[in-house]
């Protein structure tokens, strides 16, 4: 999503897909942030927003902290904690995507043969350590072959990739609250929290559309001017 927006509003589309600098800072600048914003609903409601504050939110009942509202009136010194371990970890970061660039400028200029084999193989290490099984590994290979097609094919990766991923969070959290409102759909907009995040996302998607098609438009327009 962040590669694609970045690419939606740069004004060196062109760029993309050949090493730009854009490509590369906008979706790791989205994967650093992703940390941060799914400890929100966990400290605040209880929710974990990833598989990784699932597991902090069971070291929190462990040692007998509550996530939710009250838990920064009677906690307050383990959310202090929490921000500072953020705050570190991005300083962290940064030191160390410094003292790593030169290793992965080297990495890049290898070989594209020898890179794929070792990428191929730290994917396939890390899908199999998941559940330890091979059927994984079967899944992986099969999705390799299908994303081949799709690219020999020209079909978009992106609404693909963004099914894959955000469809379970998406239906996951969508059975969460109809759940705890009982199977009333109101809930969904009943708070201007809500409305404001379904109002962005429709001006997102309305001027997704409206930008291609008005690219089109000047594009047909340039066509009939030169003919």
């Amino acid at each position: 999503m962040a590669y694609n927006e970045a690419r939606r509003w740069s004004s060196h589309k062109e760029e993309f897909g050949h090493g730009s600098p854009e490509g590369i800072a906008a979706p790791e600048t989205a994967n650093n942030t992703v940390a941060e914003t799914a400890i929100v609903p966990l400290l605040s409601f209880g929710i974990p927003g990833s598989n990784s504050t699932a597991i902090l939110l069971g070291g929190f009942l462990i040692h007998g902290l509550q996530p939710g509202p009250m838990l920064f009136q009677r906690s307050a010194d383990v959310i202090h904690s929490l921000y500072a371990g953020l705050f570190m970890s991005i300083i962290a970061m940064v030191i160390l995507g410094i003292l790593i660039l030169p290793v992965c400028v080297w990495m890049v200029n290898r070989p594209r043969a020898y890179l794929n084999a070792f990428i191929l193989a730290l994917v396939m290490s890390g899908v199999y350590t998941i559940h330890e099984g091979l059927t994984d590994i079967g899944i992986l290979l099969i999705a390799g072959a299908v994303g081949f097609l799709m690219r020999v094919l020209r079909f978009p990766f992106l609404p693909t990739v963004l099914g894959l991923v955000l469809g379970y969070l998406i239906e996951s959290n969508l059975r969460r609250a109809l759940v705890l409102s009982g199977d009333d759909y109101s809930i969904l907009v009943g708070d201007w929290i809500s409305v404001t995040l379904l109002g962005v996302a429709a001006l997102f998607i309305g001027g997704s559309v409206l930008k291609r098609l008005a690219d089109a438009l000047r594009t047909r327009r340039r066509a009939h001017a030169s003919t």
